[in-house]
């Protein structure tokens, strides 16, 4: 398969300049109350403008240790740039996100974070995950003195950025990249170690000071339907045509179930890296999405096949092999009574190689052995210090996450706040 580019090209330092010259410096900048990280969007800019870009990576870095990522993948359309005084103006808003990452990719290409000298130090911090929020977390301890040990389930750190972020988005070296930067800081990774089968929450307790579970969420909830093992969950389709696209060069045609932005993510990826002619099934109609508009606006672009208002039934098995689906639309999308929907259903066929479950997340299930207590939907429950119902047990990132914008500048937030509470738990007991 050919090699995938960013969808979104590099500002060079002339077009960095120009843009960075259309920012109108505001006194109570809008664009950093949008920010979840806090990031001081006018002085990094000022900076380019000035050509500084080594200050203007500072300026990102302190307050988003991954500012590369998330000037790749940042929803700067709902946050940042939505919030730019240009927009009332009715001018095009400050290309921020790109400004971000030419910044920080500027600064990387000629320099690394510096080590930190390790002082004897008694505090020690065990952090599972090592996705945004685990990295935020361990970086901002790792530059506060505190030692940080991340244990991650899988063979290569990163989380959703190195499995399932799509390479036109953020490339695999991108994302390996900044997780090096981060043990240059003194942080250390152990990779195949997970939570519940190689180590164990009460051990962990005994030999470090405190705890952050940033696990993440896991795969989609199964249908129910027979037949289900020859689908593929959206985050083990992302990750195979992240690390394997060569294992998916026998899909001709793949059907997405679901309308979120991973279902986008993966009807993009069918289509861009894998080539397939894709089809989504929606059971609701296009406006009930909860997808970023940008997003929405993406898939609108492409060819791409959309049945709203209808599910998927059941999958056709022949020697073996999936080759298609039959499919129901409803007539009132809120209907879930069975018996009504036999009576309403408008059935079809879509011939298919692949079908990718894209509906939500699950919550893992190990949660439920570790006795931390869980909020109404199954979130671990924390207090505004990120504390868990566990003494010395903190936790962040997707798996806190119960309403509002999921994404990763709000697990890198999560992280450096966590940490932020933890560094003052030590000091609270370096005083008693």
């Amino acid at each position: 398969m050919e090699i995938i580019q960013e969808s979104v090209s590099c500002l060079s330092l002339a077009q960095a300049i120009s843009e960075a010259s259309r920012c109108l410096y505001c006194w109570h900048p809008p664009c950093v109350l949008s920010c979840p990280t806090g990031i001081e969007i006018p002085k990094f800019i000022k900076r380019i403008e000035t050509e500084d870009m080594r200050g203007a990576a500072a300026v990102i870095l302190k307050d988003n240790i991954l500012g590369g990522t998330c000037g790749r993948v940042c929803p700067v359309e709902e946050l940042c740039e939505k919030a730019c005084v240009l927009n009332q103006l009715e001018q095009r808003p400050v290309s921020i996100g790109k400004l971000q990452r030419f910044a920080i990719d500027s600064f990387l290409t000629h320099h690394h974070f510096k080590p930190r000298v390790k002082l004897p130090s008694k505090q020690k911090v065990a952090i599972i995950g090592s996705g945004p929020a685990g990295l935020s977390c361990a970086a901002t301890l790792a530059k506060a003195g505190i030692e940080a040990c991340i244990f991650e389930k899988k063979e290569l750190p990163g989380g959703l950025s190195t499995y399932c972020i799509p390479s036109f988005r953020e490339p695999l070296e991108v994302a390996l990249r900044e997780v090096e930067e981060i043990q240059n800081l003194g942080v250390e990774i152990q990779t195949k170690k997970e939570l519940g089968r190689d180590i164990e929450l009460e051990g962990l307790l005994k030999e470090f000071e405190a705890v952050f579970l940033a696990t993440g969420l896991s795969g989609s909830p199964r249908l129910g339907m027979a037949h289900e093992e020859y689908f593929l969950d959206a985050l083990q389709f992302l990750s195979l045509a992240k690390l394997n696209p060569l294992s998916l060069s026998f899909c001709k045609h793949i059907v997405i179930i679901g309308l979120g932005n991973s279902a986008i993510d993966c009807a993009l990826v069918a289509k861009k890296i894998i080539k397939a002619n894709v089809s989504i099934i929606y059971r609701k109609r296009l406006e009930d999405s909860h997808a970023y508009p940008a997003e929405i606006e993406k898939l609108m672009k492409e060819t791409i096949n959309i049945q709203t208002q209808s599910t998927v039934t059941a999958a056709v098995i022949e020697e073996n092999r999936l080759i298609g689906v039959y499919c129901s639309q409803l007539d009132d999308p809120g209907c879930f009574d069975k018996r009504r929907r036999l009576k309403e259903k408008k059935e079809f066929f879509l011939p298919v190689d692949l079908v990718v479950r894209a509906t939500g997340q699950q919550k893992p299930f190990w949660l439920q052995k570790m006795h931390i207590e869980l909020d109404e939907k199954g979130f671990i429950k924390v207090n505004e210090k990120y504390e868990t119902s566990v003494p010395r047990v903190y936790a962040g990132g997707d798996c806190i996450r119960t309403h509002g914008l999921f994404s990763t500048v709000h697990a890198v937030e999560d992280g450096k706040r966590a940490a932020f509470y933890i560094a003052q738990s030590f000091q609270k007991k370096v005083f008693v």
